[in-house]
């Protein structure tokens, strides 16, 4: 799903959206992702909906990546607040 392009990375949903099962738990949240994203190029804040468990799963999930090496300060400050935020889903 995730490919390495000339300038960054994309995600391809198609996938996720061509799946006959039921989706995963993982995969609802990473089409709930999908909007924030398409609107990357919007100013403002970007929301998104979230239960309280795929709050936990996205903080944890970004806990794993922080230790996975070492980030510029910036990413880290950013995603340690996402992070925060995320600790309030309820």
């Amino acid at each position: 799903m995730l490919q390495q392009g000339s300038e960054g990375f994309t995600v391809d949903f198609e996938p996720i959206e061509k799946k006959k099962s039921p989706l995963t738990p993982d995969e609802v949240l990473l089409l709930k992702l999908r909007g924030a994203l398409e609107r990357t190029g919007e100013t403002g804040p970007h929301h998104v909906d979230l239960e309280a468990a795929e709050g936990r799963r996205l903080g944890a999930a970004l806990e794993r990546l922080e230790g996975l090496q070492t980030w510029p300060p910036d990413v880290l400050t950013m995603s340690q607040g996402i992070r925060e935020r995320l600790s309030a889903v309820e």
